[in-house]
C-alpha cells in the first residue's frame, strides 16, 4: 500500500497534464484497504467543504479544496480526467497572459 507521500511526490513529479490520470492508474494498481479510503473520503469532504467556507477570506484558503479535489480525483477516473482538463487550461492560460506562447497539449492515450 502507498504511502500519502508516496501520492503527493506522484503528484508534485507528474507531468502537467497528464499529473491526475498518473496518479489515479498508480493508485489502482494497489487500491487501500476500505477503512483507507473511508479515512481518505472524510478528509477530502473536509477540505473541499472547509476551502469552499473559507474561499471568500483574503489568502490561499479556497485552494485547500483543490487537494480535496485531488483525493477525489484518485477514485474516479472522470474527475481525474476533468482535472488534467482543467490544469492544462489554467497553464495555457496563465503563459498567454505572461506573453508566453508555450501550450501544454492534449495527452494521447
Amino acid at each position: 500500500m502507498a504511502t500519502i507521500t508516496q501520492y503527493a511526490t506522484r503528484l508534485k513529479d507528474g507531468e502537467p497534464g497528464r499529473r491526475f490520470s498518473d496518479l489515479y492508474e498508480f493508485r489502482q494498481t494497489d487500491p487501500p484497504t476500505t477503512l483507507a479510503r473511508v479515512g481518505l473520503w472524510l478528509v477530502a469532504l473536509v477540505l473541499i467543504v472547509g476551502g469552499a467556507a473559507i474561499g471568500w477570506l483574503p489568502g490561499p484558503g479556497g485552494f485547500i479544496a483543490i487537494f480535496g479535489l485531488a483525493i477525489v480525483g484518485m477514485e474516479f477516473r472522470f474527475m481525474a480526467v476533468l482535472l488534467d482538463r482543467v490544469e492544462r487550461a489554467g497553464r495555457n492560460l496563465w503563459s498567454r497572459l505572461r506573453g508566453k506562447k508555450t501550450r501544454i497539449p492534449r495527452p494521447t492515450l
